[in-house]
């Protein structure tokens, strides 16, 4: 059936809104990882957002296109993994055989060991695997959820025997290849914007005919999401500032140790975003158009950006550098760098896995 105009500038119009939105999240994920006094308030919602994205924008292969689909996402995800770490090493000045084979091991068994932001390339790939194959070889929806609940509570049993919460930066007993234990609870936001696709078209859709002339829609039934995460996010905030209720979130390291918070406030924040983010779209012209071209190039902001922070924000500022100059750099370096490597064949198959 064929889209009316209207009905594809929507579309067009959501995809964008997604860029923006996954703009927002690497800011988030920078910022975090600075000296600024709040950065650790991000750790709550911008990686447990990535994978909800990831299952909105999933696509389940049949069983007889599996082999191809894992081949297409080995390629996409471990060629640049490799790429980018390499990369990073050679930056170091450190190439001596004995560094390069101790650099070589960490980056194979990955995880935390692999340092940096590795771990979530590895454990995305798990966790899209695990998803492929329970949606396709489990036929019972009932047994589905159950499998998926199981895993959110294993999750939490994990990070409240096995992980300390005391001694920052929550040292672990033990160190799974690839962060695979992660993958407790990635599969579960996978599983929420997979699970919750047409939910989230609908609330995205609600929210561009509200802020735009595409159509219209007032039904007050779909302002209350946004109302109620707003009134959700500042309680905890409030709660988290007063020092009654100290809320804490690293899936890096496996810290996540309320089972409702987990998902209440990445989603409630999710909401919000989602909304600041079809709302910047549809009203702010110029500024959407710098979002949409960081929200393209998040993965190589993601690899690059700790180098960036370690070999020139560091060595030019010290400690205290100035963070948005360091955003700045971050986000114009990597539009830069996916323009370049884009523009050759062996370097976009080398940088994006394409």
């Amino acid at each position: 059936m064929k889209l009316s105009s209207k009905d594809t500038e929507i579309d067009n119009t959501i995809r964008a809104s997604i860029y923006v939105l996954k703009a927002i999240l690497i800011i988030a994920v920078i910022i975090g990882h600075s000296y600024f006094k709040y950065s650790g308030l991000v750790f709550w919602f911008h990686i447990p957002m990535f994978f909800i994205i990831s299952g909105y924008l999933l696509c389940i292969p049949r069983i007889e296109n599996i082999l191809s689909w894992l081949k297409k996402k080995l390629k996409r995800y471990m060629i640049p993994y490799f790429s980018f770490y390499l990369l990073c090493f050679l930056s170091e000045g450190k190439i001596s055989t004995k560094q390069f084979v101790k650099e070589t091991i960490r980056v194979i068994y990955g995880g935390r060991i692999a340092g940096g932001v590795y771990w979530f390339i590895t454990c995305l790939l798990i966790s899209q695997i695990i998803i492929v194959f329970a949606e396709n070889y489990i036929s019972s929806k009932k047994h589905k959820y159950i499998l998926y609940i199981a895993m959110i509570i294993l999750a939490v049993i994990e990070s409240v025997f096995f992980i300390s919460k005391y001694i920052p930066p929550y040292p672990v007993y033990f160190n799974f290849p690839w962060n695979a234990d992660v993958c407790l609870l990635a599969v579960p936001y996978i599983v929420l914007g997979y699970y919750g696709k047409e939910e989230i078209t609908a609330y995205m859709k609600f929210c561009i005919r509200r802020n735009g002339s595409i159509g219209s829609n007032n039904k007050i039934k779909k302002t209350v999401p946004f109302v109620v995460s707003i009134f959700i996010v500042l309680m905890l905030l409030l709660l988290n500032h007063s020092g009654i209720y100290r809320y804490s979130f690293d899936m890096k390291y496996s810290y996540y140790t309320n089972p409702v918070l987990i998902i209440m406030i990445p989603c409630s924040i999710g909401i919000i975003l989602t909304a600041i983010s079809c709302f910047t779209v549809i009203k702010c012209n110029k500024f959407k158009n710098v979002l949409i071209k960081i929200g393209q190039s998040t993965m190589t902001i993601m690899y690059i950006h700790l180098m960036i922070r370690d070999f020139v924000m560091i060595n030019v500022f010290g400690e205290q550098y100035p963070v948005i100059l360091w955003v700045f750099l971050c986000c114009t370096a990597g539009i830069c760098f996916d323009m370049i490597a884009g523009k050759f064949k062996w370097s976009r198959l080398l940088f994006n896995g394409r």
